[in-house]
């Protein structure tokens, strides 16, 4: 295993603490209220930056969002601070560190937080929780994405339900009317919630109580899960059409919303929400989510389903076959997927450190 990957959240977050200290971070550690890890233990937003707080630009590289896919993101900020970045970067910016935004999901091996929802589709505001949501397609494939008894066969009953659903509808109309978010069904895949949940409400209180002054804001999102193996893809959804020259020096790993082999899909509530419009709705943002490409898109969504009835409906621990499957589809137990999420991971944050300092 590569150096930087960690065995479980809590391993993660003990080196991340321990390499922002030596680093010279400041830090601060967001408590959960009421949520609880599989030893019983607390569980943290962990938040260490650097620079002045009154600083008009502020970097922010963020983690975890989804949870289980928060091993990669936190190996990549380990690497970073572990490297000594510090002493390079220029002193008019301010560079934030959020580690593992969803810690319920890391700990307890689930790409959902502690009430079954996807953070990265509830970040919105309270009038977008009065609307219903569920797609003409989820809603008709509701018995299959979130089974209330064990299948026959994990894998045939997928594999059946998959190929009917594939006659019904096109590749992308899948993809989007299944993981764009809905909130008819609190225990199945992708629900939304119906307000915003605490773990995204105190960082943005403290993002408000801490940088008062920003005015232009850089982000960087890590995801795991879709895409070619090992190959990571900057995704720029439709908010960022109108900074084209932002993107375009990313370099070749950018795809745009409208390309047509766009590997993710449109929707709403996604963590750049919490900077862009609610923490410094005034504030210029440029920001992208990197991908790290893992295994298909059936296998993924094979996995997720099996474990959210597990979770849910069994109350299974974090040993279960279901855990260990799910994780080993966000997180590959495999050092040359693990290394080159270091080098890119690495690579991205320097080439738009350097970009945004010369902004």
């Amino acid at each position: 295993m590569n150096e930087y990957f960690s065995k479980n959240y809590n391993e993660s977050r003990n080196k991340f603490l321990e390499f922002s200290k030596k680093s010279g971070a400041n830090i601060d550690s967001l408590e959960l209220k009421k949520v609880l890890g599989p030893q019983k233990e607390k569980l943290f937003i962990d938040i260490s930056y650097f620079g002045k707080k009154d600083a008009s630009k502020v970097f922010f590289h963020t983690s975890g969002i989804h949870g289980v896919e928060g091993f990669a993101g936190s190996a990549i900020q380990l690497s970073i601070l572990k490297n000594k970045f510090i002493k390079l970067f220029p002193k008019d910016i301010a560079i934030v560190f959020i580690h593992i935004i969803n810690p319920y999901g890391m700990a307890w091996l689930r790409r959902w937080n502690e009430t079954n929802i996807d953070l990265n589709r509830n970040i919105n505001s309270p009038t977008f929780f009065k609307k219903e949501k569920c797609s003409q397609v989820y809603c008709k494939l509701n018995e299959l994405l979130n089974p209330y008894n064990v299948p026959f066969n994990w894998n045939l009953s997928f594999l059946f339900g998959g190929i009917k659903s594939r006659l019904w509808y096109s590749k992308q109309r899948l993809k989007t009317g299944i993981a764009s978010g809905q909130n008819f069904f609190p225990k199945g895949l992708f629900y939304i919630g119906k307000e915003l949940e605490q773990g995204p409400k105190i960082i943005i209180t403290w993002l408000k109580n801490n940088f008062k002054n920003t005015k232009q804001i850089l982000h960087i999102d890590v995801h795991t899960g879709l895409g070619s193996y090992a190959y990571d893809t900057l995704l720029f959804d439709r908010e960022m059409e109108e900074k084209y020259n932002f993107f375009k020096s990313m370099g070749d790993h950018v795809q745009r919303h409208i390309d047509p082999n766009y590997i993710a899909y449109n929707t709403s509530g996604i963590c750049r929400n919490i900077f862009s419009s609610m923490a410094f709705p005034k504030a210029t943002y440029y920001g992208f989510t990197q991908e790290f490409g893992t295994y298909s898109n059936f296998k993924v969504l094979k996995a997720l389903r099996k474990e959210n009835y597990y979770h849910n409906w069994e109350k299974v621990n974090i040993k279960h076959d279901s855990k260990k499957e799910l994780l080993e589809v966000f997180n590959p137990q495999d050092e040359n997927w693990q290394n080159k999420i270091i080098y890119r991971g690495n690579i991205m944050f320097n080439k738009a450190l350097q970009w945004f300092s010369f902004l």
